[in-house]
């Protein structure tokens, strides 16, 4: 894969070549690869281009009412 696009991402948390990690509503998007870069994020949407190699999606812990 040379070109990903995602929808519905709140903000990339981490960056770099090999691995970049998106914030997704209730998810965190973990795409793999190589020579890995953002072309693009705007209104949510971001375009990854590269050697797309894995994706990996996690489920995020969800705090209680109490904010813990």
């Amino acid at each position: 894969l040379r070109e990903l696009t995602v929808n519905g991402c709140a903000r990339i948390l981490f960056y770099s070549e090999s691995e970049i990690k998106l914030s997704l509503k209730e998810y965190v998007l973990t795409i793999k690869g190589e020579e890995l870069y953002c072309a693009s994020f705007y209104n949510g949407a971001v375009r990854v281009d590269g050697q797309i190699s894995a994706l990996n999606f996690e489920g995020r812990a969800r705090e209680n009412k109490d904010g813990k």
